[in-house]
């Protein structure tokens, strides 16, 4: 008996929360990215998270870029304290925040990721949040290539089998993020995932159009979720609770379940929260000022756009505020580039014979090799896809495989009519 009693108390003290934070994206435009990612460092921490079992990916050129009208700092709401965790806080940034790093982050593999990595056993929990761009079968990283839905069910699968966790959940903010797990998420590998959206749809920005700010401070979903956990004790509300919380406030996108959905009556604290002898107990409910809602009948000062409008509302707001400055000339640049994107996604949706993809159901493509195959030949001969050529070109490619127009036999075909529009 006291054994059992010794070896219960030693697997209480190993047992730990392992977090992993990913902004997967740079420049002041996509400022809303590293500030969920900043926001939810807060969260975490403040509620006992052991920092040293954090992780983070932030690219980190928002705080002191040219652009920012606070240096130094970053908020997610509008007059909200500064939330940025600073450089030191920052464990893959610039260069190093790429998808082969994360991957390598996740299956502790130290050599390949260079820095942190999880160390959690089969007693931990996990949890994720990844805040960025993603479009049919994919997630943004700022370098290198995307994370893919294939490749992502690959390394959680290994996770699984390496008994790298005892329970994970996965939160992703991103356009079609529901096409991440889909088709590759079960029940059996004690994974959780909520989304922003399904797999056909935008998510969206939010607190944006604000003139002292300029750029987006937040994402719908994410903000949903982190003002509950910050007006809520973790250790009191579940998963599931927080999931339908979510869903239920978020507007504009269909929040959206996958994997194991028993984790759902597991307390938020054991994903979100820890042990920490310097807090006045294992939880501290996190309240920030936020920004008061509007009441009814009054008109918001903010806007909330969908995520491929957010680019160009940053730099109109911005320009509206110095029609002489720098983002104002920035602003008209970008309006020309679009106009070039908009034509090259007509030509090939000529080519294909193919009317609007935007407003289509688009389920992820049935041949995920080639269509990496695909977006790296538009990249090499385009260049990087970039505000308004990631979501038409690679849903009109989802769309010409899984209808067969573009395959294997066709690809050089593909390629060079990529070659004309260069």
């Amino acid at each position: 008996m006291l054994a059992l009693f010794i070896l219960a108390i030693v697997s209480f003290v190993q047992s730990a929360h392992w977090a992993v934070l990913v902004a997967g994206s740079k420049d002041f435009s996509n400022y809303r990215h590293q500030s969920d990612i900043c926001r939810t460092y807060e969260i975490l921490t403040k509620n006992g998270f052991n920092p040293d079992n954090i992780i983070t990916f932030m690219y980190d050129d928002i705080a002191n870029h040219r652009s920012n009208p606070f240096p130094g700092k970053i908020y997610n709401v509008p007059d909200g304290p500064d939330v940025y965790i600073g450089s030191d806080k920052i464990d893959y940034k610039g260069a190093d925040c790429t998808a082969a790093k994360f991957y390598a982050v996740l299956l502790g593999d130290k050599a390949k990721a260079g820095g942190k990595v999880l160390e959690s056993t089969e007693d931990d929990n996990v949890f994720i949040f990844y805040n960025d761009h993603g479009s049919s079968g994919l997630i943004c990283f700022p370098v290198g290539p995307y994370a893919y839905a294939d490749e992502m069910s690959k390394v959680m699968t290994q996770m699984y089998q390496k008994k790298m966790y005892k329970n994970l959940v996965f939160y992703v903010e991103a356009c079609y993020a529901g096409s991440m797990f889909k088709k590759y998420l079960t029940d059996q590998t004690n994974v959780f995932a909520l989304t922003a959206a399904h797999e056909s749809e935008s998510s969206w920005a939010e607190y944006c159009g604000i003139a002292k700010y300029k750029t987006c401070l937040s994402n719908e979903y994410s903000q949903r979720w982190m003002e509950h956990s910050t007006a809520n004790d973790l250790s009191k509300i579940t998963i599931g609770e927080q999931a339908d919380h979510t869903k239920d406030a978020t507007k504009r996108s269909h929040v959206m379940s996958y994997g194991d959905l028993s984790i759902r009556d597991h307390k938020v604290i054991n994903y979100q929260g820890g042990y920490d002898a310097e807090v006045d107990r294992v939880m501290k409910v996190v309240k920030p000022s936020y920004i008061r809602p509007p009441t009814a009948g009054e008109t918001p000062q903010w806007k909330t756009v969908p995520q491929r409008q957010a680019h160009l509302t940053y730099l109109k707001t911005a320009a509206e505020a110095d029609m002489f400055g720098s983002e104002a000339l920035e602003y008209h640049q970008e309006l020309a580039q679009k106009k070039i994107e908009e034509n090259r996604r007509d030509i090939l949706q000529s080519f294909w014979s193919m009317g609007d993809v935007e407003t289509s159901t688009i389920e992820i493509a049935h041949d995920m090799p080639l269509y990496r195959r695909a977006i790296e030949a538009f990249e090499d001969i385009l260049g990087r896809m970039n505000e308004f050529s990631i979501w038409d070109t690679t849903l009109l490619l989802t769309r010409a495989i899984n209808e067969n127009k573009l395959t294997p036999s066709t690809f050089n075909a593909y390629v060079a009519k990529l070659r004309t529009m260069a």
